[in-house]
């Protein structure tokens, strides 16, 4: 039998924040999320902006994780 409290507050705090891509539960944290919707863009985007979109990620996805919460 599996205790529902085990799994309570984490699992729900990542579906409460969608990210813009569908069907993909959000990570909780706001700059995470909008870095995976531009990135989930890139396949519409010429092929030319592809590595400057990635590196663009990298930076925010880098200064989101690195900076303290809350």
């Amino acid at each position: 039998m599996t205790d529902e409290s085990d799994h309570g507050s984490e699992g729900s705090q990542v579906e409460e924040t969608p990210t813009a891509v569908p069907g993909v539960p959000g990570t909780g944290n706001p700059a995470v999320d909008r870095v995976l919707g531009e990135v989930a863009g890139v396949g519409g985007r010429p092929l030319t902006e592809h590595v400057a979109t990635f590196e663009r990620a990298h930076e925010s996805l880098r200064a989101a994780l690195d900076s303290p919460r809350g």
